[in-house]
């Protein structure tokens, strides 16, 4: 990855063609590691637990992002009100 963005950053324009095809890379990806896990008897057998597990972390992750980006909008909010007061009284 560090050389993908070490050469991004020397060769970034000469590059630009790569862009077009990411998406269709990532897709071709995600399928094929589609197959490889369809095709594994363990991951099968257990996708119930595996399931579960995934659905508690995905909660847990995008709860996490929430309360920290609402924390955040309350401090810059703060920091805001601040400046302006302190305009106010010049």
């Amino acid at each position: 990855m560090l050389l993908g963005v070490g050469l991004g950053y020397l060769f970034g324009r000469r590059l630009a063609w790569v862009r077009h095809g990411v998406l269709p890379l990532i897709g071709l990806l995600l399928f094929l590691l589609g197959i490889e896990v369809g095709g594994d008897a363990r991951i099968m057998s257990s996708w119930n637990t595996i399931g579960m597990d995934a659905v508690v972390i995905t909660l847990a992750a995008t709860g996490g992002s929430v309360v920290a980006a609402w924390l955040l909008w309350k401090m810059m909010g703060r920091r805001e009100k601040k400046g302006r007061r302190k305009e106010e009284l010049r």
